[in-house]
């Protein structure tokens, strides 16, 4: 896909933001991406979209070792993504997949984020077992103490 071309689509796609009512002022935008040739176009912040042309929209290449990051100057960065296949070896044998580590990582922010649940879940059931061994014992301490009045 040629990059004028492309320029043309995100602008279209851009301007269709637009009819549908979905952005404010100036703010959002479509982007468009060529995987082929490695661009990735998108329309720049602060434009208006009446005066927008096909010329304003910005290009980034994009390598093959490249990742798109909205955040980092340039939105591009060398750097893979934290997890992938086979990135930890699991010494009970288990497969090493994406989404088995996002599991692992998964609970282990939950057992961070709570680390004394597991006993405060323990000493809760411990509580209610009391509890209601004592409102036996007090039920039957009515029955006894009111038993002659009845």
């Amino acid at each position: 896909m040629k990059l004028q071309r492309l320029r043309e689509q995100v602008l279209e796609a851009n301007l269709e933001l637009v009819r549908r009512g979905l952005v404010l002022y100036t703010f959002g935008n479509a982007s468009g991406i060529s995987r082929e040739e490695g661009l990735v176009v998108i329309k720049p912040s602060g434009v208006p979209y009446d005066q927008l042309k096909p010329e304003q929209i910005k290009e980034f290449n994009v390598t093959k070792d490249d990742n798109f990051n909205t955040y980092y100057p340039g939105h591009r960065i060398a750097m893979p993504p934290p997890l992938s296949d086979g990135k930890v070896t699991y010494v009970d044998g288990t497969k090493s997949t994406l989404d088995q580590q996002v599991r692992d990582v998964v609970q282990f922010l939950a057992w961070a984020s709570e680390p004394h649940l597991e006993e405060r879940n323990r000493t809760g059931i411990r509580v209610i077992l009391f509890l209601l061994a004592l409102a036996g014992l007090m039920y039957a301490v009515k029955r006894q103490v009111w038993a002659d009045q009845h």
